[in-house]
């Protein structure tokens, strides 16, 4: 996927009035751009209302109506300012975050390639903006806490510009991810330029810092990037260390092979003193291979009880011909790669939807409703009696703030299995599913809807850590010596 320019993650705001950095720029006369932000807007707001199933009525979602009609609203009031590229991204990333959800996303062709930046960026650590990287010997060193910025204190600072374009506040890891954008000046015109900001150093001394911008190219500050939020990643590997195991699983898609390694070795590793499932840099995939790898460490009939729900929970697909069409590649697809008795489900399903679409429904099957969380009746986590696992040593997992999607779904899984969690919180799930995408008209990106529901499954997430992990995700070596000595408590060496 190529680099995002403005991103599309961002807590619902009901009203665009207040925010301190919101600014309004003067119509322009480049109508081209205007015109393209208008005819892909439109597109876009009619790509969530004819395609997604949150906004039926009988689901009953008033969150995700009210994210909608804030999305319509900002876009309303931005769109007379859109007067160049970087105006049209913004209203483009800004209408994409106002759903709060990561599936739904703006992506651009055309690679961010220049920024404005004061010679240096923070990051999120230890629920705190500090400096991670720094050009300027006269200006905020590495490890200094972003205090304030233009007298607005530094968390009401970030949120204000992270919300609107970027990410949903609720979660840490979605600030995590996002936060090095902060000191980045990507000429939205919504957003105005932080002039003066105070800092603390690590000594403990406050100081207030004028800052200087200039123009650097992407490319160039890649080196600044990789300092500021090194890249953490699991591989894919099952490495003996000490008395247990480590089995790095940094994705859910395409890992036959390890999978099948787990599989042949499930004696051995149900016999150590300890696994620890490393999913450092995932970010989702299919649940099959999360099912797989904990059936081989704890049993088939112990992942089976533990992961049985109480309460209803049925799956809906909202009925358009764009849905249908997406459907329909998935049969053309099983078809072609399995042959015409493996698609025989989908080909079935296909025809269910092309009827239901003739009758005028807008969802199927048809719709039942399940409780809401919290109503009698309600899914949720069974009152179970667990038969024994067949796992004797303990399970660890690892995650950061790129677990997301069917990765959350995992954790959710290793939790119910009493699995320890390490690391940094992860991401959230929500009962919308299968993101499908379209180009708008303008030919400038795509944008993202999702087609099922889940009725009566509750969020998955954001799952925080019971040993929260300070040190750097990226030193694979030192986080496999901090969890055997500090909650393992393995004496000997690790390597």
């Amino acid at each position: 996927m190529k680099r995002i320019a403005l991103g599309g993650l961002a807590l619902l705001l009901v009203s665009c009035s207040g925010a301190d950095d919101q600014v309004e720029a003067p119509l322009g006369p480049a109508a081209g751009w205007a015109e393209r932000a208008a005819r892909d807007g439109d597109f876009a707001l009619r790509l969530i209302t004819e395609n997604h199933p949150g906004v039926l009525p009988q689901l009953r979602d008033e969150a995700f109506t009210t994210r909608l009609e804030t999305a319509r609203l900002r876009y309303r009031q931005r769109l007379p300012h859109v007067r160049d590229e970087a105006g049209y991204n913004a209203l483009m990333s800004g209408l994409a975050a106002d759903f709060g959800d990561p599936h739904i996303w703006w992506n651009p062709d055309s690679d961010l390639t220049e920024v404005g930046w004061p010679g240096f960026v923070v990051g999120r650590r230890q629920g705190a903006w500090r400096v991670t990287a720094s050009e300027n010997a006269d200006g905020p060193a590495r490890g200094s806490v972003l205090v304030s910025c233009d007298g607005v204190e530094a968390e009401v600072w970030a949120s204000t510009r992270i919300r609107l374009f970027r990410a949903d506040l609720q979660h840490e890891a979605q600030l995590a991810r996002n936060g090095q954008w902060l000191f980045l000046d990507e000429a939205n015109p919504f957003l105005r330029r932080p002039e003066v900001c105070v800092f603390q150093a690590e000594s403990g001394a406050v100081f207030s810092h004028e800052l200087v911008w200039r123009d650097a190219a992407m490319e160039a500050l890649k080196d600044v990037f990789d300092k500021s939020e090194p890249k953490a990643d699991a591989g894919l590997s099952v490495s003996a260390l000490g008395g247990g195991y480590w089995i790095g699983l940094n994705s859910l898609q395409g890992v036959e092979a390890l999978i099948a390694d787990v599989e042949r070795r499930k004696e051995e590793l149900r016999r150590a003193e300890w696994v620890v499932v490393d999913l450092r840099g995932n970010r989702g995939g299919s649940t099959e291979y999360s099912s797989r790898l904990f059936s081989a460490l704890v049993g088939a009939e112990h992942l089976s009880a533990a992961r049985r729900e109480t309460g209803c929970r049925r799956s809906y697909y909202r009925v358009s011909s764009g849905n249908i069409a997406r459907l329909r590649g998935y049969r053309d697809d099983i078809r072609s790669r399995q042959g015409e008795g493996s698609a025989k489900g989908m080909k079935r399903f296909v025809a269910e939807l092309e009827f239901a679409d003739r009758l005028g429904l807008a969802i199927w099957p048809l719709y039942r409703r399940c409780n809401a969380p919290g109503e009698e009746g309600a899914i949720g986590s069974a009152e179970r009696r667990l038969p024994p696992s067949l796992m004797e040593g303990r399970l660890v997992i690892v995650t950061d703030r790129n677990c997301f999607s069917w990765c959350v779904l995992a954790v959710q899984l290793a939790k119910r299995l009493q699995a320890v969690q390490v690391g940094e919180s992860t991401n959230m799930n929500n009962r919308y599913m299968e993101v499908r995408t379209a180009r708008t008209p303008s030919g400038k990106g795509e944008f993202s809807t999702l087609m099922k529901v889940v009725e009566g499954m509750p969020d998955a997430g954001p799952f925080v850590p019971d040993h929260p992990y300070d040190g750097d995700l990226a030193d694979t070596r030192r986080l496999q010596h901090w969890v055997a000595a500090e909650l393992l408590k393995v004496g000997q060496s690790v390597n």
